[in-house]
C-alpha cells in the first residue's frame, strides 16, 4: 500500500541499514459541519539491517512500530535507535513487532528463505493456543537452473489471528483500513508454486497455482458473535475471553480457495511493459475464470 514517507538508507560492504518513517491514514474518522473529516494522526517507523555473513547466507532483523493519536514522535525520528526500548521509556502506547529473516544458497541455483515476525509472542503458552501469538511465519524454496531462463518457486505463508491488530484503530498495522502486513491479512494460509519462463529478453510466461485457506473474522459463542481476529481493523479488546485459550492458527468457518493463474509478460520498453493473464479461481466447489490486462508505466 503506497504511503508518503521519509527513507534513509546507508550501505557498507556486507551491511546494509535502513529507515523509514512514514504518514498514514486512519480507516475511521470523525465529522464536524465546522472541519469536516478529521483523522487521528496514525504513524509507521521501522528500521531493516541486512547482513551478508557469507556469499551463501544472509540474514535480515526489521523492528516496525505503528503510533498516532499524537505528534510526530521526535525519538522515531532518529535514525539510529532502537524501537523496542524507545517504545518502552515513552510509557508502552505503540504497537510494535519484529521480523527475522534468512536465505541460504546451498549450491549455484537453489534458495532456501524463511521470514519469521513476531508480536506479544509466548513461549510458555504456545502449545495452548493463546490469543496474543500473534506471529506470521513464511518459507520458500526457488529453484533457478543454470541451463534454462527459468524459476521454479514454492512458498507458504501462515498469519496467526489478531496478527497485525491492536486496541486502537491508529496503532492497528493498515493504512485507510487496508493491510501493510500480508495481502491477504489474518487468519489466513496459503500456499503457492509458481513456474516463470523467459521465452526471450522481451517475452516472458509464468504458470501459478494457489491453495488459499481463509478463516471467518467472527465466531458465534453463546449466541452472540465476536470477533476473532479475521480482520487487521479489529479490536482485540471486543474478543470473547472464552477463545482466549482455544485460538488456532484458523479461527471460525474456513473458506477454500483453489487458483490456476497464467500470465505473459511483453517488455516492450524499459519503462512500458504489458502483462496479460487468465485465472480459473474455484472458491468453495463455484469455479469462475478471470481476465486481466494490466500496462506498467515505470519512470
Amino acid at each position: 500500500i503506497p504511503f508518503g514517507s521519509l527513507r534513509w538508507s546507508k550501505t557498507f560492504k556486507n551491511f546494509k541499514y535502513s529507515f523509514i518513517h512514514g504518514s498514514l491514514m486512519a480507516n475511521n474518522y470523525t465529522w464536524t459541519f465546522d472541519e469536516g473529516r478529521t483523522y487521528d494522526p496514525k504513524y509507521m517507523v521501522g528500521h531493516n539491517i541486512e547482513i551478508n555473513l557469507s556469499p551463501r547466507l544472509h540474514v535480515n532483523f526489521t523492528e516496525m512500530l505503528i503510533y498516532g493519536n499524537r505528534i510526530p514522535e521526535p525519538t522515531y525520528l532518529i535514525p539510529l535507535i532502537f524501537l523496542w526500548p524507545s517504545e518502552h521509556a515513552l510509557g508502552d502506547r505503540d504497537n510494535k513487532m519484529i521480523v527475522l529473516g534468512m536465505e541460504v544458497f546451498p549450491f549455484n541455483g537453489l534458495r532456501l528463505y524463511g521470514n519469521a515476525l513476531l508480536d506479544e509472542l509466548s513461549f510458555s503458552r504456545l502449545a495452548n493456543d493463546w490469543w496474543a501469538n500473534k506471529f506470521a511465519l513464511q518459507g520458500g524454496i526457488q529453484w533457478s537452473p543454470r541451463l534454462l531462463p527459468a524459476d521454479l518457486i514454492f512458498e507458504l505463508t501462515a498469519v496467526h489471528p489478531w496478527t497485525y491488530t491492536h486496541k486502537y484503530e491508529f496503532t492497528s498495522y493498515t493504512h485507510h483500513g487496508s493491510d501493510l502486513g500480508f495481502y491477504l491479512g489474518p487468519n489466513t494460509q496459503l500456499f503457492t508454486t509458481r513456474l516463470n519462463y523467459d521465452l526471450s529478453a522481451k517475452h516472458r510466461i509464468s504458470l501459478e497455482f494457489n491453495n488459499f485457506l481463509e478463516g471467518a473474522d467472527s465466531v458465534n459463542v453463546l449466541g452472540f458473535d465476536y470477533p476473532v481476529g479475521g480482520n487487521s481493523n479489529q479490536n482485540y479488546e471486543e474478543r470473547s475471553n472464552y477463545l482466549d485459550d482455544k485460538t488456532t492458527w484458523l479461527m471460525g468457518d474456513i473458506t477454500t480457495t483453489n487458483s490456476l493463474r497464467l500470465e505473459w509478460l511483453y517488455r516492450w520498453r524499459n519503462q512500458i511493459q504489458f502483462l496479460s493473464a487468465c485465472e480459473l479461481k474455484n472458491i468453495d466447489g463455484q469455479p469462475n475464470i478471470y481476465y486481466s490486462l494490466q500496462i506498467n508505466l515505470r519512470y
